[in-house]
């Protein structure tokens, strides 16, 4: 029987070769975006899964509810939390921290030999991040690894990049050309899919700063490993005492939870100061699943549409079986089979389609594509499954409705694909536009977002100034010298020193002013700047005047300088005017607020701008920052590069532009555009796919008819408007479902940006509009060819 259904199968194939083609080809696109999209999805879910104790394995994050400031999650608690809550908790069995002292200073700049070369992230670590963790050791004893101070442990392509082929145990390698480090260990290859990702891991007691006794410092990233079965929610109401037993009043500022291992990558959108920025949100997972499923449903409808439109033709074949003895059960099972068989054929050209554009796609979208995510085993009982639930999702309706008709009534040549048939498609045919259009509006609303992040005006001038940082301490005292030789250079056209860059996290310092109550604390955004920042990134002052070596009062050791604050911080502050106003980051040795600048955006527009103050800091400067003309650059880099050797032998020139750097803040949201505008492009074109074959099924059935009025004097417009307007109406309807259900989507995801572009209806419109023009043009190719046959061959046909 089924040798009989495979090739009544390949016999309906062969004798419509062209409904059968846009067929397999729409469901192939369908299952090739499917199993993409599924690709991404199965990637996020499984973050962190490879950990052996990754059930019992949680992050100490930390609620901080300051005065006068919204409460903010982070994912850093007190460093000292760790030891203690091991020492006091029976349900802490381990724990493990993580420390870097900032964005820049994670970079490791190594020496061996005459080889120098640049460690993007070097993270400090406890010893017993090997008994926490399922990082595994290609080389060394992971028990003593990272005992000892000025210790690390590499990633074997750290290894490879330093040492070549030399075994790199016991090696000596300069930090800076200063510090000796030796290394003790070599890790395997970490998991892409681990949100703990470094290129080198250093003893934790190398750094007196990492390990002091600090309560009320938040900066360390703990992890704590609890006993099986350990009551999470009692370990956590534990929490509230322990840190008053630690932190007495200023505990009332701070609520710790703990956040399971594997729900960090999908479940921390806003969680800050994450120790990988990687992460995601699991609402694009539900989106991304979404549209995957939106376009193979689409697909099969295509599937449906043709089959139950093409209903007419196989009415006879119905009509005989049922005459000769078969069932309906066996008519079901014949058109179910012909479905999966198609599906099977599809799915086969899905592969091949996916293998082939692989490249390409993880160009585009940053290698997150890779048939490898998957086990070896899920990925073909995947695909089997795909095929099965798509060949029997398309076809099901088909068989029932065919496997329906009369034999009498069939025999006598009365049947068509109206009807039921006909209603159907309609509900169908809108269904598709809608979520066409959906997903076109929704791809412009993304779009227009991310390009008012881009665009919009910051509040300095971001644009031709590179930055790069001196790491140690000791290469600081070249920022001066070096930024007075390059502004010698014609082609540098000005220069400044901070902390940090703008774009960067900037640390919190706790802060003491003019009528503050001591009881309470206040805390604010700290840069540490040179006398010039403000007028190199155009920064407006409202009130007061610039920092000035003119001033000798401007800069103080004991911190009793000269402060700068924003609109934001004042206003935290509740004053009305703060010039004058005493404000500071000691209590005992207050400074002076000598000026107020405009608000402006020193982070991503993920955020509201914060309060930020700016004071005069030589000993912590450690970024430079140089604006430079467009014209000749590679020469200009040159130089700056040969006067960087002199001055800075051990370190490498690595600079970066700002405005890249801001740009790369919205990596998250280009990727995720991207992937939507990709597949929502699939999608319509899936859609055009089953379109074009309705209208040509539409315009075969009607080939007499269309002949007639052309006799009788019909004009090609007329023609196209009679073939065209049916879809035309479903359009309109079609629209009328998509604006809402796309404005309340959009409305949810723009909620994630403190600034945000308007839900006007100019961007409905314009979604309407190219729909309309796709349905046109889809629909008037056909519908032309068959108004402009010749009206003889028409009747002849017929």
């Amino acid at each position: 029987m089924f040798k009989n259904y495979l090739k009544v199968a390949l016999r309906n194939l062969m004798r419509h070769k062209g409904y059968s083609a846009i067929n397999i080809a729409g469901l192939a696109i369908g299952m090739a975006c499917c199993i993409a999209i599924s690709l991404l999805v199965y990637r996020d879910l499984s973050f962190d899964s490879f950990h052996q104790k990754g059930d019992r394995i949680y992050r100490l994050n930390t609620e901080m509810s300051l005065p006068g400031k919204a409460p903010q999650d982070i994912a850093l608690c007190m460093s000292p939390c760790g030891p203690a809550m091991m020492d006091e908790f029976p349900e802490v069995i381990g724990y493990t921290r993580f420390w870097k002292s900032g964005p820049e200073e994670e970079k490791f700049h190594a020496r061996y030999k005459d080889r120098k070369i640049t460690i993007a992230q070097s993270i400090y670590t406890d010893p017993s991040i090997f008994d926490v963790f399922s990082f595994q050791l290609s080389a060394g004893d992971a028990a003593a690894a990272l005992e000892e101070p000025y210790s690390v442990v590499l990633t074997q392509e750290s290894a490879q990049r330093i040492f070549g082929d030399e075994d790199p145990l016991g090696k000596v390698i300069q930090r800076n050309g200063e510090v000796d480090f030796k290394v003790t260990g070599v890790l395997k290859k970490i998991p892409t899919t681990s949100h703990i990702q470094f290129d080198m891991l250093i003893s934790i007691s190398t750094s007196e700063e990492a390990t002091r006794i600090a309560w009320g410092n938040i900066y360390s990233y703990t992890y704590l490993l609890l006993e099986k079965g350990a009551d999470v929610k009692a370990l956590e109401g534990k929490f509230g005492e322990f840190l008053q037993k630690y932190m007495a009043k200023f505990s009332e500022y701070f609520v710790m939870y703990l956040q399971p291992l594997k729900e960090i990558h999908l479940h921390s959108s806003n969680i800050e100061y994450d120790l990988n920025w990687k992460k995601t949100d699991v609402t694009y997972v539900y989106i991304f699943s979404s549209i995957a499923v939106l376009i193979l449903l689409i697909a099969c409808i295509n599937f449906m549409n043709l089959s139950t439109a093409r209903s007419a033709n196989r009415a006879k074949e119905v009509g005989m079986r049922k005459v000769v003895g078969a069932g309906r059960s066996q008519l079901i099972g014949q058109f179910l089979c012909e479905s999966v068989f198609l599906a099977f054929c599809s799915v086969v050209l899905a592969v091949a389609l996916l293998e082939l554009s692989l490249p390409s796609l993880n160009d585009l979208f940053e290698n997150a594509f890779d048939f490898n995510d998957f086990n070896s085993w899920l990925l073909p009982l995947a695909l089997v499954g795909v095929a099965l639930l798509t060949g029997v999702l398309a076809g099901s309706y088909p068989a029932f409705f065919l496997s329906a008709f009369k034999p009498v009534v069939v025999l006598k040549g009365t049947v068509s694909s109206g009807g039921r048939g006909s209603a159907l498609r309609r509900v169908l045919v809108v269904g598709q536009f809608a979520v066409s259009i959906i997903l076109i509006i929704c791809t412009i609303f993304v779009g227009r977002q991310l390009s008012y992040m881009q665009n919009k005006n910051l509040g300095f001038n971001k644009d031709q100034v590179i930055s790069v940082s001196l790491i140690n301490a000791s290469g600081r005292k070249f920022i001066e010298p070096l930024k007075n030789e390059w502004l010698q250079n014609p082609s540098v056209t000005g220069g400044t020193a901070s902390r940090f860059r703008l774009g960067n996290a900037l640390g919190l310092e706790a802060v003491f002013f003019e009528g503050h109550n001591p009881d309470e604390l206040a805390t604010a955004a700290m840069m540490a700047v040179d006398y010039d920042y403000i007028s190199f990134y155009g920064l407006e002052l409202v009130a007061g005047r610039d920092f000035s070596q003119e001033f000798v009062t401007d800069y103080n050791p004991d911190n009793s300088g000269a402060y700068i604050i924003n609109e934001a911080l004042q206003e935290k502050l509740g004053w009305d005017s703060a010039l004058g106003k005493k404000f500071g980051t000691n209590p005992d040795n207050l400074g002076t607020v000598i000026g107020v600048m405009k608000d402006f955006h020193f982070n991503s527009l993920h955020h509201k701008i914060e309060p930020l103050f700016f004071c005069i800091r030589p000993d912590r400067l450690s970024t430079l920052s140089v604006k430079i003309k467009p014209e000749n650059m590679d020469a200009t880099l040159g130089s700056l590069r040969k006067t960087w050797a002199a001055h800075v032998p051990n370190q490498l020139f690595e600079y970066s532009f700002l405005d890249e750097d801001f740009a790369r803040l919205y990596k998250n949201e280009k990727l995720v555009a991207r992937i939507i505008a990709a597949f929502s492009l699939l999608a319509v074109f899936v859609s055009c796919l089953g379109l074009f074959g309705l209208i040509s099924f539409s315009a075969e059935q009607r080939t007499k008819e269309i002949g007639i009025r052309k006799v009788l004097g019909a004009s090609v417009s007329n023609i196209v408007l009679l073939l065209s307007r049916e879809f035309l109406i479903l359009l309109g309807i079609a629209i009328v479902i998509a604006c809402p259900v796309a404005w309340y989507f959009m409305d949810r995801w723009l909620q994630n940006f403190a600034y945000r572009i308007e839900l006007g209806p100019e961007t409905f419109i314009l979604g309407g509009i190219i729909a309309l023009a796709i349905t046109v043009l889809t629909v008037s190719f056909q519908a032309v060819k068959a108004a402009t046959a010749n009206p003889v061959e028409a009747l002849r046909y017929e």
